[in-house]
């Protein structure tokens, strides 16, 4: 063997090494990071097509609502109610059935949450009509009922009754009408962040 080969040699697998060092050895690595990038992506994707079907489930769910019960849920719930408006209608109530409403009063309550349970359903905020009138006890029926068909969903919260000497009712009522309160939070469990 000569001398030459030998140096041939050693400079040859000191090029490989060089190679493999300077070459390889970062190609490999960006081929790792790109795998790890490219395992990212699927899994993100596959998030991401989970939460379109979601919602395309509850756009399906919502476009099977017809016209007439969505024009309802906004007649019954809606997202705001003009107070003075729904004072002005309570007192038409009282008036059409004969009785006169000697003091209205609106106070907005804090919005409701619903527990664990109720977390499919929707957030409501109440608004309290507080009024006061004297009545006998058939018109205070014809009251109640004239309620119960109203245009707005209104609840008796509280109601108390005095009698007077002639027989007269003396009544203080609340009554409750709700809107509903968008939702703002998106739990992380629905949506998976990206």
């Amino acid at each position: 063997m000569s001398k030459f080969s030998l140096l041939t040699h050693l400079f040859l697998i000191g090029i490989a090494i060089a190679i493999g060092i300077l070459y390889i050895k970062p190609t490999v690595e960006k081929i790792g990071v790109i795998e790890d990038q490219t395992a990212v992506y699927d899994e993100e994707s596959r998030k991401v097509s989970e939460v379109n079907q979601m919602l395309t489930q509850k756009l399906s769910v919502v476009d099977s609502v017809t016209p007439a019960d969505k024009e309802n849920l906004l007649r019954y719930l809606p997202d705001t109610i003009d107070d003075i408006t729904v004072m002005k209608d309570i007192v038409a109530i009282f008036n059409r059935n004969s009785v006169d409403v000697t003091d209205i009063i609106y106070a907005p309550s804090e919005e409701s949450s619903p527990s664990d349970e109720e977390a499919s359903k929707v957030d409501v905020a109440k608004h309290d009509f507080t009024l006061s009138t004297t009545l006998s006890y058939n018109e205070l029926i014809g009251v109640l009922r004239a309620l119960e068909v109203n245009s707005y969903l209104l609840q008796v919260t509280s109601l108390k009754l005095a009698v007077d000497d002639i027989g007269q009712l003396t009544v203080n009522m609340t009554l409750t009408a709700f809107t509903k309160v968008p939702r703002t939070d998106i739990s992380n469990d629905v949506v998976p962040q990206i």
